[in-house]
């Protein structure tokens, strides 16, 4: 709540407001080539054009206070969304897992105070949103796995099917959804009905943004490259095969927390930094950085788009060029994350060697299904913008689930010490949020 109420509207990773106002304007959803975000599907912006007309039919002041009101309405759709997340995060874990109250306040912490969330959770963007519904979507799935009834046939497709109507990476969600319910469907005719329903009911919801472009463009898929000159087009690495699957850049991260030509090629480098700080920084933190607005003046003026060597320069950032004060909640917080990203590994792993419930191997082929989409933008598109952290939120619900089941599976002594361990990370980087919030509140005004 905090970061929300100081976090500007305007600092977003993308201009969402764009396609509200061409709705607002037009009264009708807008073509994919009209604006850069506009080959989005509409769920949100539907939501978010209904919430903008009431916030600024309700401000009592001219029309820049009924914007700005209505603007900080619509970012707190994320807000809400966050916060509901948190809440389906804990009905998940508390079915899968069962464990312990020590356990489960831990894990569900290292869900609760993870930077990437709380940064999604406090501005204006349809992320939030997907993986709210994608988290009901999995809560709704573990509900069916355990009974079959009908009720939660409705709620997991409902849910899973919508969760693309937000966002095009909804469909990882369906297809993991899917494939598990299949794989239990096969045991009896009872269920192979249910789950025939299932799959009809996520598709018709599901398939409408892709029936539009297919009546208007001929194809299932569209996105913004295809209609405007793409700025990310130039960035860095630039190719496949300078990307780096295979480091992680942890020392250089700590040296230059924020994007840097040091570290902008290794794909698991920028996933997890972005997960633990604002990693790229030009949105949010560094935008609003007097030292890298100096920076960012003192260099050549770039080309548009800019080019590769333009990037390069800008990424080639002296320690000058970044605030100190914020050098140290990145650092520590890229530190403090360890142990819990460990932990979450851990429960991947030991969930193939022990897992036997189905409910588990959901969680994990979720998680799975939601990694390789930053896998597959990265190959597409092989820039640093291609490797977000934010695609892989729709399995927010997996981490909680699976850090308690490497921690039940410790002996009590190690057990202890771990969520100890996890406990005092958490603390840490909940501390560095109150700072970043705290920067936001002096420079953000």
């Amino acid at each position: 709540m905090a970061m929300f109420v100081a976090m500007p509207p305007r600092l977003a990773y993308d201009n969402h407001y764009r396609v509200i106002e061409l709705m607002r304007a037009g009264h009708r959803l807008p073509r994919p080539d009209e604006c850069w975000e506009c080959y989005q599907p509409p769920l949100y912006y539907v939501v978010a054009s209904g919430v903008y007309s009431a916030a600024g039919a309700m401000s009592s002041g001219d029309s820049a206070a009924a914007t700005a009101s209505a603007r900080k309405a619509v970012q707190g759709i994320s807000l809400v969304a966050g916060c509901c997340t948190l809440f389906f995060c804990l009905a998940i874990l508390r079915r899968v897992c069962r464990c312990d109250p020590f356990t489960e306040a831990v894990c569900l912490g290292a869900v609760a105070v993870l930077p990437q969330h709380l940064f999604m959770s406090a501005m204006a963007t349809n992320d939030a949103t997907c993986y709210l519904l994608a988290t009901v979507a999995i809560w709704g799935t573990v509900r069916l796995l355990e009974a079959w009834a009908w009720k939660w046939v409705i709620v997991s497709a409902t849910f899973a099917g919508a969760s693309v109507l937000c966002k095009g990476y909804g469909w990882v969600t369906v297809g993991a959804v899917g494939l598990v319910l299949a794989v239990q469907a096969a045991r009896g005719m009872s269920r192979g009905a249910k789950f025939a329903a299932w799959g009809v009911v996520a598709l018709l919801i599901a398939a409408g943004p892709s029936i539009r472009n297919l009546q208007i463009y001929g194809r299932v898929h569209v996105d913004n490259f295809d209609f405007i000159t793409n700025p990310m087009a130039n960035q860095p690495p630039g190719k496949i095969d300078r990307v780096e699957f295979a480091t992680f850049r942890l020392l250089s991260l700590i040296e230059h927390p924020w994007l840097h030509v040091s570290q902008c090629a290794s794909f698991w480098t920028n996933l997890y930094a972005r997960h633990w700080f604002d990693f790229e920084g030009l949105s949010l933190t560094l935008a609003e950085a007097p030292e890298w607005r100096a920076y960012r003046k003192s260099l050549p003026p770039a080309a548009r788009p800019p080019s590769l060597d333009d990037w390069n320069r800008l990424l080639d950032w002296p320690a000058s060029a970044v605030p100190d004060e914020l050098r140290k909640v990145a650092v520590t917080s890229y530190v403090a994350g360890l142990p819990i990203s460990a932990a979450v590994c851990a429960g991947l792993l030991l969930v193939f060697v022990r897992g036997r419930e189905a409910k588990l191997w959901l969680i994990v082929g979720h998680q799975i299904a939601c990694l390789c989409v930053p896998v597959f933008q990265t190959i597409r598109l092989p820039v640093f913008s291609a490797m977000k952290a934010a695609f892989t939120l729709s399995a927010i619900s997996s981490a909680a689930v699976l850090a308690a089941f490497c921690v039940q599976r410790l002996p009590g002594r190690w057990a202890t010490i771990v969520r100890v361990i996890m406990s005092a990370c958490l603390v840490v980087v909940a501390v560095g949020a109150m700072a970043l919030t705290g920067w936001f509140y002096r420079h953000a005004a």
